[in-house]
């Protein structure tokens, strides 16, 4: 009985070292999104925050460029991390509908995903992306009618005598 219980302990071992071995999609020493004086991340969705966070702050230029690297690891090694990197990437990008879009469609998978332990995070980011895209939509219709306006008026003073 006492074998058993020490093989049945040393599977549990076994499991447990290899669920904490388990390779992350990123490395944490060399992740900038992870500061060095925080602790590292404690799941997936802990760090791709972390990772939104720091792309809102990059600069147009420093963004393309991260923009460029997240679609990069997500064509090399395709995983839902990697997919909702380059979504956010994509999402925090000051251009319109296009990459709006491509967002959407990476996250779309994962958010009906059942068994995605990130479906969460991709449901919210999906719902986010989804209402600054109909808040655009909006602007743009005020805008048309502002200038229809101003050119209504123009054209009132116009043929006032």
């Amino acid at each position: 009985m006492r074998l058993r219980h020490a093989s049945v302990l040393a599977l549990a071992s076994l499991l447990l070292a290899a669920c904490a071995a388990a390779p992350r999609p990123y490395a944490p020493e060399t992740a900038p999104w992870i500061p060095r004086d925080r602790p590292a991340p404690s799941s997936d969705s802990d760090s791709l925050l972390l990772y939104y966070d720091y792309v809102r702050r990059l600069k147009v230029d420093a963004l393309d460029r991260e923009r460029a690297a997240a679609r990069s690891v997500n064509g090399r090694s395709p995983s839902e991390f990697n997919r909702i990197r380059y979504a956010l990437a994509l999402s925090a990008a000051p251009s319109g509908s296009r990459e709006q879009a491509l967002a959407l469609g990476l996250l779309d998978p994962i958010a009906h995903s059942r068994r995605s332990p990130l479906a969460p995070l991709a449901t919210l980011l999906a719902a986010a992306i989804g209402e600054h895209r109909h808040a655009a939509d909006l602007q743009s219709k005020i805008d048309a009618l502002k200038s229809l306006e101003q050119t209504m008026t123009s054209r009132e003073k116009v043929v006032q005598p």
